[in-house]
């Protein structure tokens, strides 16, 4: 049974069924590592949600732009977080979805949670094959948290119509994001200060 699974596999492979052919297609399992609770790394420049997890992380503070520590934020949860291009501002953290406004999830980090911007959970809400992936901002005037390199939009479910899953699938100095419902390639906002 499982050799002919396994040349089952192979004829698909060698037929282009299941293989990455454009931009569009999703990455395999293969191509995502787990990132901390609940998250997955992807080639290309996104990260995906696996299910809803408790953020694990100490917040720690290293920043001289903006910013200094957590206590000159003044309020309780907040951190002294680098954002974007911008040095850093105080965030208000979070280590599980609760703690955030409806419409949010709580994003871990490697020093803490964000609540950013969701229309999905996990993978668990999105249709069979597509993934709670991240989208990138267009935005080049800092403030947007940056969570696995990828400088957060949010977070949306993956559909047969999306352009690109990362940064990676576009043009060099473009970025996916949403629009029109789908993820799609373009040239970030300029900054007018």
């Amino acid at each position: 049974m499982k050799l002919s699974l396994a040349v089952g596999a192979l004829l698909l492979v060698a037929l282009g069924v299941g293989a990455c052919s454009s931009d569009s297609e999703k990455a395999a399992e293969s191509e995502c590592q787990t990132a901390g609770p609940g998250f997955a790394t992807c080639k290309g420049g996104w990260f995906h949600r696996t299910s809803a997890e408790q953020c694990t992380a100490t917040p720690v503070s290293s920043c001289a732009q903006g910013c200094e520590s957590h206590p000159s934020c003044g309020k309780p949860n907040a951190v002294c977080a680098p954002v974007g291009y911008g040095g850093c501002q105080c965030k208000t953290s979070c280590q599980t979805d609760a703690e955030c406004a409806k419409g949010n999830i709580c994003v871990c980090g490697d020093t803490s949670g964000f609540c950013v911007t969701a229309s999905c959970t996990s993978d668990a809400d999105c249709g069979t094959g597509l993934r709670c992936a991240s989208y990138s901002s267009l935005s080049t005037c800092g403030g947007d948290i940056s969570r696995f390199g990828v400088l957060m939009g949010g977070l949306a479910c993956q559909t047969p119509e999306d352009e690109c899953a990362g940064d990676g699938d576009c043009a060099t100095g473009q970025r996916c994001t949403l629009g029109a419902g789908h993820r799609i390639c373009a040239d970030p906002l300029p900054c007018s200060s």
